[in-house]
Formats: C-alpha cells, sequence, structure tokens
C-alpha cells in the first residue's frame, strides 16, 4: 500500500503575533506639521481681539477699546475677505467684533446706570447728595456771616 504523503510546504519561521507583517506599514497615515500650511494670521484681528477682551473687562472705560476693537475687527475681515492668499484670524476677528461691542454697551450701560443712582432720590447715593447739600449750605452761611461782619462799621477792630 502506497500512501501518499501530501508534499512538504518548507517550514516558515514562526512569526511574533504581536508584530504587524510588514514593518514599515504604520496603521495611522502621516499627518504633517501644522505650522507648514496653515495661514499668516491677521494682525488686526488678534489687536481686535485682545482690545475687545479688555473692553469688557473695563467697565467704564471700556468704549475706547471697545471702539478701537470694532474699527480693528472690521478692518482684518474686510482685509481676510479681499486677499488673494489664505489669512488666518477670521475667528479672532469676529470674537473682537463681538467683546468690543459688548464692551461699549456694557460701559453705556454703567454710565446710566451710575447716573440714576446719582440723581435718583431714593438711590444709594441720595444720603451723601443731602450731606453735601448740607454741608454747602453751612459753608455758605458761614461765609455770609464773615461777610456781614466785616462789613459791620461799628466793629471794635480799633
Amino acid at each position: 500500500m502506497d500512501q501518499q504523503q501530501p508534499p512538504q510546504q518548507p517550514q516558515q519561521p514562526q512569526q511574533n503575533p504581536y508584530q504587524p507583517d510588514q514593518p514599515s506599514q504604520n496603521p495611522f497615515p502621516q499627518q504633517q506639521s501644522p505650522m507648514h500650511n496653515s495661514p499668516q494670521t491677521d494682525g488686526f484681528a488678534i489687536a481686535s481681539m485682545v482690545l475687545g477682551i479688555i473692553a469688557v473687562l473695563c467697565c467704564y472705560f471700556g468704549a475706547i477699546p471697545g471702539l478701537i476693537a470694532v474699527i480693528f475687527g472690521h478692518l482684518s475681515l474686510s482685509k481676510i475677505k479681499k486677499s488673494p492668499l489664505p489669512i488666518g484670524g477670521k475667528g479672532m476677528a469676529i470674537a473682537g467684533l463681538v467683546t468690543g461691542y459688548v464692551g461699549i454697551a456694557v460701559t453705556i450701560f454703567a454710565v446710566i446706570a451710575f447716573a440714576i443712582a446719582v440723581n435718583s432720590t431714593d438711590g444709594a447715593f441720595s444720603v451723601f447728595r443731602e450731606e453735601f447739600e448740607r454741608e454747602m449750605k453751612k459753608q455758605q452761611e458761614l461765609q455770609q456771616q464773615q461777610l456781614n461782619e466785616s462789613d459791620d462799621p461799628f466793629s471794635d477792630e480799633n
């Protein structure tokens, strides 16, 4: 009886299951550094955002940096839109516009609230205003009294 044996295949060295079949194959695609492909950020956009943040934080004086932030934000958006080359910073310019307008609004609100509080008769400052008015009347009475005494021809100054 002839038993046929299957043809023997050459034995391959046993591979480590933890190593990939091809060591040069990377399962993740190679990513390029963002520094090489990213467009340059517009300086007006950065300035607009920084001034807008300052405008929000400076309650009474926020209108000045807020106004500059709004101007720089509009200039930056216009420059980004018209440029044939890609320019970054659109988000910063929009953030500068929003925070600039908010800073202006907060300043206007604060000035109005302060004016109402000072001028109201039942406001928090009415006690101080009344005290100030009393002191002013006393000062005026003293001045008037001193003028009357100096105008008196029968005074004992001799």
